[in-house]
């Protein structure tokens, strides 16, 4: 009986200290105050069958592909090698980057991050203004997102070797799902799914040395792209 209820003490220290731990460092990326970022420019389009088809595409190669493309997470502002696994034609992943991420520019703009407490929340101009939605929660180690609920998944130590771009960093990942656990195998049923991720990424590029910040919040409605908000940028 002791030693069940010592083992639990140790155990509940142990996960005490990781999340003092991960909220440390969270904090070393996210410092309170004025901040100007580089922000990877969107050159959206209004979205067509064919564009939402090529999304659902992705999201199928997402599934499948998880490990390798969120060890790429941390640098999806540099979005431009074609890469196979992908799942689409060279045509088809032009037609993406021009959609979601014409990455070839990046703008500045300003964000204020303000610490009130255990919690961080985000005061942003121009595009960083969809940050004003975000709220991270020190305390329960979890970010919200337009009431979407992210729990915190995983510190990611990437060694460039391992991800599309070669470059070392890390990234501390947190996450919403709903809907099928897995995206389904054929785009015909994709396209009568509904799903919700939501994702946010916050880390270190080393090669660059700044902070890396990537949100990205998609939901799909039998086959219809209802939300579609993704932001990456550099903190200066």
């Amino acid at each position: 009986m002791f030693r069940t209820i010592l083992t639990s003490v140790v155990a509940g220290l142990l996960l005490f200290t990781s999340c003092a731990q991960t909220n440390n460092e969270v904090l070393s990326l996210l410092k309170p105050g004025k901040h100007i970022a580089s922000i990877a420019t969107s050159d959206y389009q209004s979205s067509t069958p064919r564009l939402d088809t090529i999304s659902m595409k992705v999201q199928y190669f997402m599934g499948q592909h998880e490990t390798w493309f969120r060890d790429s997470m941390p640098f999806i502002a540099d979005l431009t090698p074609y890469h196979s696994k992908f799942n689409l034609t060279k045509e088809e992943f032009n037609d993406y980057l021009k959609f979601r991420n014409n990455v070839k520019k990046y703008i500045q703009d300003s964000l204020e991050i303000i610490k009130k407490g255990n919690l961080l929340t985000f005061k942003g101009m121009g595009k960083l203004k969809m940050l004003d939605s975000l709220i991270i929660d020190l305390s329960k180690n979890k970010a919200v997102y337009k009431g979407y609920a992210m729990k915190f998944v995983k510190k990611i130590e990437v060694p460039g070797v391992s991800n599309l771009w070669n470059t070392p960093g890390y990234s501390f990942e947190y996450a919403f799902e709903d809907g099928p656990a897995k995206l389904p195998e054929s785009i015909s049923v994709l396209q009568q799914t509904s799903k919700t991720m939501v994702g946010l990424y916050i880390g270190k590029n080393k090669e660059r040395n700044k902070t890396s910040f990537f949100l990205t919040a998609n939901r799909f409605d039998k086959g219809s792209l209802t939300m579609n908000d993704n932001i990456s940028f550099y903190l200066d």
